[in-house]
């Protein structure tokens, strides 16, 4: 029974007992007195509904704010899980790791040192390394921002094992790639670009540290798909730059045709208007055209031709001036030169489970007649320009230099041991061929490409899961005809080095 009718029958019950006697007795009831009893009943009346109504309302609202937490918790929940996949979709990271196992051997190297017209002994090798390990760890980053914006990016490090110093000659872009120098183990921006496809156009622009490491044939190798843009004896530095992109599949009916114009920047001397007037240093920047596209009729092929201008290298750099000996005075940079390269690669030729590539670059080089005057006490004791001093009086010469690189792999038909692969590779570099500056090898601590002589590898590899992990078991053979242990300065010092480098190495893709 509810209030309001407890009240109810309460009021009836008075009014029984009051009412009653005097009806009994024929006495009327006084009018306004009864009058005053009823509002005051429904006055009451009202009160108690009003009071019922907000207790409804309040329990109402109660369970409505405990239902609503609950949801609102479990509405973050799935909002947390639709958040970070949505992330996750939008930055896709894969990576791989490697372990690599080194040893190398070395024949006594004949050099004379131009700084000082004696045999250098710094640099004379003549033993072994017989234990040298290796990490190399790579984190591909890519983002489809929208439908024609596309950033990619690598984090890379490259690590011996136990050591946190390695020298290299030079530390300037253009010279080395950094993530593939084994210096220490933190990680490196070795690329970090965007693509933006141009609306309804066949024109793209990649801008950022550019795919400029690590390109043709290295996936032979590397038992993976192409990477990079460039071919590896064209360049494989690390490089800053801007690439504009003419897809020309649909205006000359050329598969996979593409025209590119780059520029970028390998040295940039910031703070030049801060220094002296004779110590400062022009900045050193390329221009590149390229070509590329697959042989017509051929599946899988890849053929290529590029050409770059490179303006104002760099001079003789502090850290390879012996020590007792300083820079007197130096130009503003060494010279210029031109670099063309052909580039030619089949995969699974005819069916046959061979892959093949052959690759050919021919530099011309322009020295300044003037070069870094390096001395004691401001008394010059030689000068220094590109492949060239006052010694031999070449100051200001033209030369040329060449280099080819060719090789096969081959894929051998046993499923059962998930079809391993067998590789051998050859390339030459000819005395003033600019391999020292254009390429470093990625992940490898001989730079076989850079040398002005002769090279021979051969491997094997071996799948232990066809996608994810496999090894690679190989011999480097190189023979040095000219050894300069100051990168491209000075003249070329004959040689008659011979290194042996045996590895063996397992790779892990994720």
């Amino acid at each position: 029974m509810t209030k309001k009718s407890v009240m109810r029958l309460f009021f009836m019950s008075v009014m029984f007992f009051c009412v009653s006697p005097v009806i009994a007795g024929n006495i009327l009831v006084d009018k306004k007195l009864f009058e005053k009893m009823y509002q005051r009943q429904t006055l009451l009346e009202k009160k108690i509904e009003k009071l019922e109504k907000e207790k409804r309302a309040e329990s109402r609202k109660k369970s409505t704010s405990e239902i609503s937490q609950e949801e609102l918790e479990e509405i973050a929940e799935r909002l947390d899980m639709v958040e970070t996949k949505s992330i996750l979709d939008k930055v896709k990271i894969s990576g791989s790791m490697r372990t690599r196992y080194d040893n190398f051997n070395y024949d006594t190297i004949a050099a004379i040192n131009p700084l000082t017209g004696t045999p250098d002994l710094a640099n004379q090798y003549d033993g072994e390394s017989n234990e040298i390990w290796s990490n190399r760890l790579r984190l591909d980053l890519r983002s489809d921002v929208t439908s024609n914006i596309i950033f990619h990016g690598r984090l890379s490090y490259f690590k011996l094992w136990g050591d946190h110093n390695f020298n290299t000659e030079d530390a300037f872009d253009g010279s080395y790639n950094a993530a593939s120098a084994p210096v220490s183990g933190d990680l490196h921006v070795e690329r970090a670009y965007v693509d933006y496809f141009i609306p309804e156009t066949p024109l793209s622009v990649t801008f950022g540290r550019l795919p400029t490491t690590g390109g043709p044939p290295t996936e032979y190798k590397d038992n993976t798909t192409r990477k990079s843009t460039w071919p590896m004896l064209m360049t494989s530095t690390e490089a800053d730059g801007i690439i504009f992109n003419l897809d020309l599949d649909q205006w000359v009916h050329l598969k996979k045709s593409m025209l590119r114009v780059a520029y970028n920047k390998n040295l940039q001397d910031y703070l030049k208007a801060m220094a002296e007037k004779e110590s400062r240093s022009d900045d050193t920047r390329s221009v590149a055209g390229t070509f590329e596209m697959a042989v017509p009729g051929i599946n899988n092929s890849l053929f290529w031709l590029s050409y770059i201008r490179v303006y104002d290298l760099r001079t003789v750099p502090e850290k390879l001036i012996p020590a007792g000996l300083t820079i007197i005075d130096k130009p503003k940079n060494s010279g210029d030169f031109d670099h063309s390269t052909f580039h030619l690669q089949f995969d699974n030729m005819f069916n046959t489970g061979i892959d093949w590539f052959g690759s050919y670059s021919h530099n011309e080089i322009q020295a300044s007649k003037r070069g870094t005057r390096i001395g004691v006490g401001g008394i010059p004791f030689v000068e220094l320009g590109l492949y060239s001093d006052n010694f031999n009086d070449n100051l200001g010469q033209y030369m040329t230099g060449d280099a080819v690189y060719t090789g096969f792999r081959y894929t051998i038909p046993v499923r059962a041991i998930n079809y391993p692969k067998i590789g051998f590779e050859y390339n030459r570099g000819s005395k003033y061929f600019m391999g020292g500056i254009l390429i470093s090898e990625g992940g490898e601590i001989t730079n076989k490409l850079g040398v002005h002589g002769d090279a021979f590898e051969a491997y094997y590899i071996q799948p232990i899961n066809q996608k994810h992990m496999f090894m690679r078991t190989g011999a480097i053979y190189i023979k040095h005809e000219y050894y300069n242990p100051n990168l491209f300065f000075g003249t070329q010092p004959e040689s008659d080095m011979t290194e042996w480098n045996i590895y063996s190495l397992i790779d892990v893709r994720f």
